[in-house]
């Protein structure tokens, strides 16, 4: 008579009733009463599965059409061969293979009640020459038994693989193979460490489960010497005693190295709090399948990431030197600008010369009105030549002038502005139209004010291409600020370009301009407590809005 596997069930798993199940004979498991063993589970059906022996005596599970089906170490199953280590489960009731008792009437006996220790360059890598022995015959017990326990191995290593491509951030993929081989080796906690700069352990990933404090969570000593320096995949099944100079963890432990290149670079373990059961050398090999998987994913991960972040500082890096290319740019732009308008003073008021003689002709001329308003108007020209000539040395040397405040109206000066530039002649070919709602006063320099004005409408003039050009200049009050609105019918700003308006040297102007007055004018508001905005739409013209605090007068 061909003796009899030494293999049997231990179960229920989780439960304080466990014990050996023998098979010596045919057993049915299910929730009907006439089973050999009857299960109290609703999601087990009445006749679930059959436990047999083969010929051979090898251990058998045979799934009888149950409706939640039987499953190998998660896996569904129609029969199956069983192996030591193999996990049982139907519906939520879960039982062990493990070896037969040593003495008639004993529990099983744990499956290695002493610690197994294996060099980790002696565990086998399963590969498709795993299959080579195999030559079709079921009837060949050893040769089936070995392609289903190859099978295995390779059916968790391709599900560990396609989880391993799925991250590309280092922690997150840690932390999904950890949740993988806790419930794979029905682990409480599954703890992943990587040796630091200094060679010392630190948690990169921790799961657990069924665990009320985690932090109580703690490597024997001799363990991660066995596994980070000697190299070995290890097995601690018996509990470990307890010290208050040297607390550990007191259940079940299975670790082994994880190796990137030919370096030990941290430790994978999967811990059980109690011993409902016990780790397997299967368990062991393919744990360390998992870390020889793991650590070359990790440092593939990190590089691509470590890469990334590289780029990511190359790039900041290149966008700071450009930034500080145009402010060298920038700055040699104002330091020729301040040499230019120092140089063409001198010039200038040596051409502006001959214009004082209005001074001599208004005097002279003072009934005739006509010889009077074109005087005014060759006067300011003068003051408002020598404004801007000045204006550009302030501003090429970074300093604000110091403002001659006033109160003044608002309304009169922008009519002051009208009559002012009338005579340009891009204004004498659009309509220019003003709304006001009578003095409206306000306390500011004059002469920078209208500067600034004047600068606003003659770019609204040019603004304006065709036929029919209109601009409508409204002056008004809204809450605490007087508002001078500047409206163009125009071609409008694009959107591509409306955040460098105000820019140092940004004109669209081509040679008809140095890019200086919006930036001057916007400065000038500043300077007065004020703001400059504007609105554009591409097709119908531009809004620009000049807002100064209102002043109150007394009374």
């Amino acid at each position: 008579m061909t003796e009899l596997s030494p293999l049997i069930l231990y179960g229920p798993l989780d439960n304080s009733q466990a014990g050996p199940v023998s098979v010596d004979q045919p057993v049915i498991m299910g929730r009907a009463a006439s089973c050999d063993v009857s299960l109290d589970d609703l999601q087990i059906s009445r006749c679930q599965s059959r436990f047999f022996r083969d010929m051979e005596g090898g251990l058998l599970v045979e799934d009888l059409g149950s409706k939640n089906g039987t499953y190998v170490n998660s896996c569904s199953i129609t029969i199956a061969r069983l192996r030591e280590g193999d996990t049982v489960r139907l519906g939520d009731v879960r039982f062990k293979v493990v070896r037969r008792a040593i003495l008639a009437g004993q529990e099983p006996a744990p499956r290695h009640s002493a610690n197994l220790v294996k060099q980790v360059d002696t565990i086998p890598l399963p590969g498709l020459d795993s299959f080579a022995g195999f030559d079709g015959d079921s009837t060949n017990t050893a040769s089936v038994d070995l392609f289903q326990s190859n099978s295995h191995r390779l059916t968790i290593l391709f599900s560990l693989s396609r989880l391993l491509q799925e991250f590309r951030e280092p922690d997150a993929m840690l932390n999904a193979v950890s949740d993988h081989l806790m419930i794979l080796l029905e682990g409480d906690i599954t703890a992943i460490l990587m040796l630091d700069a200094h060679q010392e352990l630190q948690p990169r990933a921790m799961r657990y489960r069924n665990v009320s404090d985690p932090r109580d969570f703690t490597l024997p000593p001799a363990l991660v010497k066995q596994v980070i320096e000697d190299r070995c995949a290890v097995i601690v099944s018996e509990p470990q005693p307890r010290s208050s100079d040297a607390p550990s963890w007191r259940g079940p432990i299975i670790a082994v190295p994880i190796i990137i290149g030919h370096q030990v670079q941290g430790l994978l373990c999967v811990c059980q709090q109690h011993t409902r059961s016990y780790f397997s050398e299967a368990d062991l090999d393919l744990l360390y399948v998992a870390a020889s998987l793991l650590g070359p994913a990790l440092r593939n991960v990190e590089l691509a990431h470590q890469k990334a972040q590289h780029l990511a500082e190359l790039e900041s890096a290149h966008k700071q030197l450009i930034a500080t290319q145009e402010k060298l740019i920038h700055t040699e732009k104002l330091a020729v600008l301040g040499q230019f308008a120092s140089g063409i003073l001198h010039e200038v008021q040596n051409h502006l010369s001959p214009l004082a003689l209005a001074d001599f002709i208004a005097h002279e001329y003072p009934e005739a009105d006509d010889i009077q308003e074109m005087t005014e108007l060759v006067i300011e020209a003068r003051e408002r030549i020598m404004e801007l000539v000045n204006e550009l040395r302030y501003f090429a040397s970074g300093k604000a002038p110091e403002l001659d405040l006033e109160v003044c109206d608002l309304s009169h000066i922008v009519r002051q502005v009208i009559r002012f530039t009338r005579h340009d002649a891009r204004l004498q070919r659009v309509r220019v139209h003003i709304e006001d709602n009578g003095r409206i006063p306000v306390f500011v320099d004059n002469g920078r004010i209208r500067q600034v004005l004047i600068n606003l409408v003659c770019n609204a003039a040019d603004a304006i291409q065709g036929p029919n050009g209109r601009i409508a200049i409204k002056v008004l009050c809204e809450q605490e600020e007087a508002i001078v609105q500047i409206r163009d019918n125009g071609e409008g700003i694009p959107k591509a370009i409306q955040p460098m308006i105000f820019t140092p040297f940004f004109t669209t102007k081509g040679d008809g301009g140095l890019g200086l007055g919006l930036d001057i004018c916007q400065r000038i508001a500043k300077e007065h407590q004020g703001r400059l905005t504007f609105t554009s739409v591409l097709g119908e013209g531009t809004v620009f809005r000049l807002s100064l605090p209102l002043h109150q007068e007394p009374g």
